[in-house]
This record gives structure tokens, C-alpha cells and sequence, in this order.
């Protein structure tokens, strides 16, 4: 959404997901229970210049606009650190907007670079983990939390920004990255 004729987002919308979590604790206890036992990666989130300005405009909306102010400043930037660490992009033909949203029990999918299943989404936004290739009895069911076609150097730096991990699967080990050569230079002659 934006401002009428000025073509800018409406900074008001990024708290709405993290209002949303901060009102289960009360709405839906058991939900936010769940909510609370995911990672959050706060500390090596702190200092980084997103959350300057996310601990300014957040907090300021959260706890003064909105009047939680029985919250502290950690617990309302955990929500919001959760929530980076663990949301799904919901793509859709249907949708015409981006959708974040929180699977608790999709969150807990590992992550490798070279995974063996994919996910989706449903009518009703339900998300799906469809296997791309046999996963037999006891292999731990890895999705990609980044993307495939990227570099190892690009797949790393997105990790370890958004996610807050250094991935040491069996593709960013190799430097031929399991003979894609990704982020190789061609040779212009």
C-alpha cells in the first residue's frame, strides 16, 4: 500500500505482524507460547542499522502510540527479531501484495543450500512442503531458506544477515560449488 500520489510505503505497516504477536499473548496464550520458543537472534541483531532504526519506530509505536507500555523495550524487539528470523514470504498468483507469515511448526525445517524438499502455499495459505526427490526414513527434510540460483558468496551473506547462521552444507564447502561454478567469471574470450 502506498500514500496517495506520493508513491511511498506507509512505514505504519511494518508493525502491524509484530502488534498482531504482541496481542496473542493475551488473545491466544498457547499460540504465543509456541510464538515465544523461536529463535530470535536478537543479540546479533542489536547493532545492526536496521534495528537502530526498528528499536526507534517500533518501540516508539508500540509501546507510546499504541500504549504497551507494560512490554520492555527487549521483549517488543524479540517479537519483531522473531519474526525476521522465522517469517515465510507467501508468494501467490492470487495475492497482490507481499505476505509475511509466522509457521511455527515450518520454522523448525533445516536449512541446506542443496535441499531435498521445496514449499508452497495453498488457497486457504496453508504452507506445503512438497519432497524433490525420495527422503528415506529418518533424513532430516531440508527446505532452502535462500536462493538456489545465487552465488555461494550471495547465499551466505543473505544467511547470515536474515538469518543470523554461517551455512557449512556440502555446496558452500566446495568452491565449485558441486560443479555449478555459480559464482564463477566467464571467460570473455
Amino acid at each position: 500500500p502506498t500514500k496517495e500520489g506520493t508513491g511511498k510505503k506507509e512505514s505504519a505497516y511494518c508493525v502491524i505482524l509484530p502488534l498482531r504477536c504482541i496481542l496473542l499473548r493475551n488473545k491466544n496464550p498457547e499460540a504465543f507460547v509456541r510464538f515465544t520458543q523461536l529463535e530470535d537472534h536478537l543479540n546479533e541483531r542489536m547493532n545492526t542499522p536496521l534495528y537502530r532504526i526498528l528499536s526507534a519506530n517500533l518501540l516508539t509505536f508500540i509501546k507510546t502510540i499504541m500504549g504497551f507500555s507494560e512490554w520492555s523495550d527487549d521483549e517488543v524487539l524479540r517479537v519483531a527479531a522473531r519474526l525476521d528470523t522465522n517469517t515465510f514470504e507467501v508468494r501467490q498468483t492470487t495475492a497482490r501484495q507481499k505476505l509475511r507469515a509466522i509457521y511455527t511448526n515450518a520454522a523448525m525445517i533445516s536449512h541446506d543450500c542443496v535441499s531435498n524438499a521445496r514449499h508452497t502455499f495453498d488457497d486457504q495459505l496453508q504452507i506445503l512442503f512438497i519432497a524433490k526427490q525420495k527422503i528415506a526414513k529418518g533424513e532430516i527434510i531440508a527446505t532452502s531458506y535462500t536462493q538456489p540460483l545465487k552465488s555461494t558468496l550471495m547465499r551466505r551473506q543473505h544467511l547470515s544477515q536474515a538469518k543470523c547462521f554461517e551455512c557449512t552444507c556440502a555446496r558452500c564447502k566446495d568452491p565449485e560449488e558441486l560443479g555449478t561454478f555459480a559464482g564463477a567469471i566467464l571467460c570473455s574470450r
